[in-house]
């Protein structure tokens, strides 16, 4: 289980004021990239990761 914040768009003024509060090691998911999912890792930069590898793992 998974627990995955959903946002219309990285530019969405709901994912700016929030960003900050999500904690490491959750996930972000974008209407705008229904394929990825932003894994929020210290140390790294956010990149998209399939959610077919996600799976897999």
């Amino acid at each position: 289980m998974a627990f995955v914040t959903a946002y219309a768009d990285r530019d969405d003024a709901a994912f700016k004021g929030s960003v900050s509060e999500l904690a490491w090691r959750s996930f972000a998911w974008f209407m705008s990239e229904p394929d990825h999912i932003v894994v929020l890792r210290r140390g790294a930069d956010a990149e998209p990761v399939r959610l077919s590898d996600l799976m897999r793992a």
